[in-house]
């Protein structure tokens, strides 16, 4: 049975935001809704979202690399087709990667670049480790990590170590927070299995919907979508997946989202989907997910 009364589709541009300060993934549009309407319930129907965002972006680009035992050169600092290494005089070093998408090949050697470099800034010259990464690539089978080797070590074990809210955690395949030493002998191997997928999800979120703190009106999975194409959904359940609109109002404010709630980075390419507002029927006990 049809429990959908009295409706309007709006279909949402990024590009025709209202404010001059909005983006195309954190914008207000204007919807014009009928006057004295009803509508209690709100579904996206369609969506085209460009896959344009970066696995590796501003702001969640950096991690630490700590060589025990070693002194760097104060201020020192190098610059790399792959992105930058800083010293901080001490045994620290902080490694910038550059913005966009890694194949394991290129996020391996920017890996072999960026770590090299970094231990080149070490003041003892026989502290300047040679790191070698690697990725098995057996007839049979492989564990999906990299293992990373210093075979020149000296001093104490070196240590990785990801800092909140960076994302090099996860190419890299170990856990946001953790500090990761190498084992004795100079070699530490990623404890989870790589990842290189950029999103696995997106969100399309907006504060006119009651469902939860979070107020997702819709959850979009991209796996197994090209980098730099468009990820496209279509609606299979209207009534299943609605959720309770909270407004009448003309203006409806939209965020897309991962799932760690960071608000995507599309690099001027604009979302379009839309969106359906309905009365849901009095015989219907209201479903709210």
């Amino acid at each position: 049975m049809n429990h959908v009364g009295s409706k309007s589709i709006f279909y949402i541009d990024s590009q025709n935001r209202l404010n001059e300060a909005d983006t195309s993934s954190n914008f207000t549009v204007r919807v014009d809704m009928p006057p004295m309407n009803k509508y209690n319930r709100i579904c996206v129907l369609q969506a085209s979202i460009p896959k344009s965002y970066y696995l590796i972006s501003d702001g969640r680009n950096m991690m630490t690399l700590n060589e025990p035992g070693t002194v760097g050169l104060v201020g020192g600092s190098i610059t790399s087709d792959f992105g930058s290494v800083s010293s901080n005089g001490g045994s620290s070093k902080t490694i910038t990667f550059k913005n966009g998408n890694y194949s394991k090949s290129s996020f391996m050697n920017a890996v072999y670049d960026l770590f090299r470099k970094a231990s080149s800034l070490n003041v003892n010259a026989s502290h300047r480790y040679t790191y070698n990464i690697s990725y098995p690539l057996g007839v049979f089978s492989t564990n999906g990590k990299f293992t990373i080797n210093v075979p020149n070590l000296i001093t104490a074990p070196p240590q990785l170590i990801f800092t909140a809210p960076t994302i090099l955690c996860r190419p890299f395949c170990f856990t946001m927070g953790s500090t990761n030493t190498f084992s004795s002998l100079g070699s530490i191997t990623s404890s989870n299995v790589i990842n290189l997928q950029a999103k696995d999800t997106i969100f399309i979120k907006s504060g006119v919907v009651s469902c939860s703190n979070l107020s997702v009106l819709q959850e979009i999975y991209s796996t197994a979508i090209p980098d730099f194409s468009f990820i496209t959904f279509n609606q299979n359940n209207i009534e299943m997946n609605s959720k309770e609109l909270m407004t009448n109002s003309n203006n409806f404010t939209f965020t897309i989202t991962d799932e760690d709630n960071n608000i995507l980075d599309l690099n001027g390419q604009n979302i379009v989907f839309s969106i359906c507002c309905y009365e849901q029927n009095d015989n219907l006990h209201k479903l709210t997910i």
